[in-house]
């Protein structure tokens, strides 16, 4: 049986929201974009699918039921070692005062605002691909 080897450069990732319309268009941007993705609805389910799988990546909303982004966040930190760590990306909508600065602190990478635009998506994860 043959093995598909990834692209260079190209990035899984993770999409963490309870919005499927949101996990749907985000998705979309990033497969249009050439990347590989994933989504869960939840913190839960995003550690669930980071102990199954490896993703360089997570696109994490903040509010969502059961486990928020920023306690995912840390929960990340806490279980996978650096190595095996993906990047988390925060998406926030409409944020309360202080999120974002908690979201950082919590160990996010960087922010995007809702809606995401395709712009602003392939600027970051350009940034963040590996060399080629």
């Amino acid at each position: 049986m043959k093995r598909h080897r990834a692209r260079p450069g190209l990035l899984r990732l993770l999409i963490v929201d309870d919005d499927p319309v949101h996990q749907k268009a985000v998705g979309a941007l990033a497969r249009g974009l050439g990347h590989q993705v994933a989504a869960a609805s939840d913190g839960r389910e995003a550690l669930a699918a980071l102990e199954a799988k490896r993703f360089d990546a997570i696109l994490m909303d903040l509010h969502m039921p059961n486990l928020d982004g920023i306690a995912t966040t840390l929960e990340v930190f806490r279980r996978f070692a650096a190595e095996r760590r993906p990047l988390v990306i925060a998406m926030v909508g409409s944020e309360g005062p202080g999120d974002v600065p908690r979201f950082l602190a919590a160990g996010a990478r960087a922010c995007l605002r809702k809606p995401v635009s395709s712009e602003e998506l392939a600027t970051l994860l350009e940034a963040m691909r590996p060399a080629r």
